[in-house]
C-alpha cells in the first residue's frame, strides 16, 4: 500500500463519528462498545463508526459485506466478515435498549 493511501486510511480511522456514538447491537437491543470486536480482530485500531470499520477492513484487505438498513430516522449497518466469523450490526447508541433498572 502506498504512503498516501496509508495516510488516508489512518485519517479515516482516527476521525470521530459524525456527531453520534456507534455501538455493536445485540439481538435483544443491548449494545456493546465497538472495541469488543478486538476479540475477533486483534489488530483493529480504535474505530468509532461503520465507515471507520469499513476503512480498516479495506486497508487490511479483509473481505466483508456491508448493508445499511434504515431504522426509523437512522440507519443500522450490518457487516458480515466471514474470515473472522463475524455477523454484526452497528447502530447509533441512541437506538440501543436502555439498561435494565438496578435491583436491590
Amino acid at each position: 500500500m502506498n504512503r498516501r493511501c496509508s495516510a488516508l486510511l489512518g485519517l479515516l480511522i482516527a476521525l470521530p463519528a459524525a456527531a453520534q456514538d456507534w455501538m455493536l447491537m445485540g439481538r435483544h437491543g443491548e449494545c456493546a462498545p465497538l472495541s469488543s470486536l478486538r476479540r475477533k480482530l486483534p489488530e483493529m485500531p480504535d474505530v468509532r463508526s461503520p465507515d471507520a470499520l469499513a476503512a480498516y477492513l479495506d486497508g487490511r484487505r479483509i473481505a466483508y459485506t456491508r448493508r445499511d438498513q434504515p431504522l426509523g430516522a437512522t440507519t443500522v449497518v450490518e457487516f458480515q466478515v466471514p474470515s473472522a466469523g463475524l455477523a454484526i450490526a452497528v447502530a447509533p447508541a441512541s437506538v440501543c435498549a436502555a439498561p435494565p433498572p438496578a435491583t436491590r
